[in-house]
């Protein structure tokens, strides 16, 4: 408590002076009124307005009858403001702050949705937020449910505080799918989650059956709140740079563990708002087997770029030393973000280790000839 009450004295003798400048000037208003200072500790506050202290430190004690005559002379005025919302807080508590986020179900990411070809899907949507709201199923057909798609022109809203029941069937449908918001900018906020559509057991698939799958979520990520975000768009500013990247809501410390020998699908979609990335794992190679529900030509990569709203799932065969990142980074950025995972392996006390697999940045002809070698399978 008693650093707290330190700064408030120093911001005190700072309005002092402030409004001593302030009565100089001929054209300012007069009388000038306190000026007010916000502090979140309430103990402060009231050891400020108290006529006697009680504590060893003379140093305090003089700062503290300093304090009781600015506030007796109408100088200043002291008043409480909650942690969150002090905005002195990233001087002296670090850079990072909470923001207001869309959890669904309180994850966040969202669950995601495991479901076989021809189901029916029923999801009911509770929109708690002080804004009406949609989600979109990004990739399923909707077939003879287009007003099931959960966007703007098709969707009514979701008002706050109401209900919508979506009624989905994945309709001769397979792979790697998201949902996320689609008004306002809601998506900035996250509430998005992955959709995996699988075969029927009775049809086969051109590809050997991983002995597990991981989902991946890659997006960027703004220190400023969503809300904010929305209002430089409709001042027509520029968009800002986000600030960096995520795997599943985690910057640097998600971990998928798997098994020497084994071959694992990784599901990766990009549902970020700007910025296309390069994925690629330290020591693998990665086998492309599904582009967003078709399945393709089995190309093996070293690391492949996959744009926003795009979704790709590939084959990782487990064979390495056990010490490997999954790298995600952006592409044609200035500065170049980027976010790693742990590909740990299942016994091994073994680190990742670095440097970091290097990947493409600006080279727009190495991503198109890329996008060029993928070659869809029609069964």
């Amino acid at each position: 408590m008693e650093s707290e009450f330190i700064a408030m004295s120093s911001a005190g003798e700072e309005a002092n002076w402030l409004r001593s400048m302030l009565i100089d000037i001929p054209l300012w208003g007069k009388p000038i009124p306190p000026l007010t200072i916000y502090c979140d500790n309430k103990a402060a506050i009231f050891l400020s307005s108290s006529d006697c202290y009680n504590g060893k430190s003379r140093q305090v004690c003089l700062k503290h009858n300093h304090m009781r005559i600015l506030l007796e002379d109408g100088i200043i005025s002291l008043q409480y403001v909650k942690s969150k919302l002090n905005l002195a807080d990233p001087l002296s508590k670090g850079l990072d702050r909470e923001l207001m986020g869309i959890l669904i179900n309180g994850q966040f990411p969202g669950p995601t949705l495991n479901v076989v070809t021809n189901d029916n899907v029923i999801v009911t949507v509770i929109n708690k937020l002080d804004d009406p709201l949609l989600i979109t199923w990004n990739g399923v057909k909707q077939r003879k449910s287009s007003w099931q798609d959960g966007v703007v022109g098709t969707n009514c809203p979701i008002p706050p505080n109401s209900q919508w029941t979506y009624k989905m069937q994945m309709k001769v449908q397979i792979g790697t799918f998201t949902y996320f918001p689609s008004t306002l900018m809601h998506r900035a906020a996250d509430g998005f989650g992955g959709i995996n559509i699988l075969a029927r057991s009775v049809i086969p698939i051109p590809y050997p059956k991983p002995f597990e799958q991981f989902t991946l979520l890659v997006s960027d990520w703004w220190k400023t709140d969503n809300k904010v975000l929305q209002q430089i768009l409709d001042q027509g500013q520029d968009f800002p740079f986000p600030d960096a990247l995520h795997i599943n809501g985690r910057p640097n410390s998600l971990k998928f563990t798997g098994m020497k020998g084994y071959a694992y699908l990784f599901r990766v979609s990009n549902v970020g708002l700007t910025a296309s990335i390069n994925v690629r794992i330290q020591g693998h190679t990665l086998k492309l087997v599904e582009v967003e529900g078709s399945h393709t030509m089995q190309e093996v990569y070293e690391s492949l770029d996959i744009h926003v709203g795009q979704s790709m799932a590939f084959l990782v065969t487990l064979h390495a030393n056990p010490k490997d990142n999954i790298v995600a980074s952006t592409r044609f950025t200035k500065p170049i973000l980027t976010v790693t995972a742990i590909l740990h392996y299942q016994g091994s006390n073994i680190p990742a280790s670095k440097p970091l697999p290097v990947g493409p940045t600006y080279q727009v002809q190495w991503s198109m000839k890329q996008a060029r070698t993928i070659r869809y399978i029609y069964m």
